[in-house]
């Protein structure tokens, strides 16, 4: 037989006493815990980083917002399905709307002629699938009876792939020019 429970002659034999052991192993600083202050360092370096990079994404949000919100033309951005996902001040105020009641609509949710409407969903598609940005004019009315006449560009925002992320989209009022075009001819 190779292997014998009974005791070697002339080995002692070491009695395990597994309290002492336990107490021991703790007591002692283990090769595990010392492995483990580089990771708890890295894991600290990487969490202080990450909360530099989130400071500095929402101060630039903060910065664009307000820069979008302060100009005078209309700022917004469309998802896939044509819903805007940013309104600035301007728009929000021509609407009469709160951002919360605007984001996550399209065009005939927020009430506009389903003719302008529709004309407008179309394009906001077209600049998804061609890649290409246009420029277009229309009349419009708010629900809140302010309106006139408008010029809009819509661009699109690729992704690192080269894909068509979001439409960007602003809009200024051309009604004065307009009318002095009209009283020029």
């Amino acid at each position: 037989m190779l292997y014998s429970s009974r005791p070697i002659a002339n080995v002692p034999q070491k009695r395990s006493n597994s309290r002492k052991t336990k107490r021991a192993s703790l007591a002692k600083p283990s090769a595990a815990k010392n492995f483990d202050a580089p990771l708890i360092e890295a894991n600290s370096r990487l969490k202080r980083k990450a909360d530099d990079l989130l400071f500095l994404l929402d101060r630039q949000a903060r910065v664009l917002d307000i820069t979008l919100s302060s100009i005078s033309d209309f700022a917004y951005i469309f998802d896939r399905e044509g819903r805007f996902v940013f309104v600035n001040q301007a728009l929000l105020n021509l609407w009469g709307l709160k951002l919360a009641n605007a984001v996550g609509k399209n065009f005939f949710e927020l009430r506009y002629p389903d003719e302008l409407a529709a004309r407008l969903q179309r394009q906001i598609q077209t600049v998804f699938e061609t890649k290409a940005g246009l420029t277009d004019e229309t009349e419009y009315a708010s629900q809140t009876g302010a309106g006139g006449y408008y010029e809009y560009i819509f661009r699109p925002v690729l992704d690192r792939a080269g894909n068509v992320e979001l439409v960007a989209g602003s809009t200024r009022d051309i009604t004065d020019h307009k009318r002095v075009e009209a009283e020029l001819r």
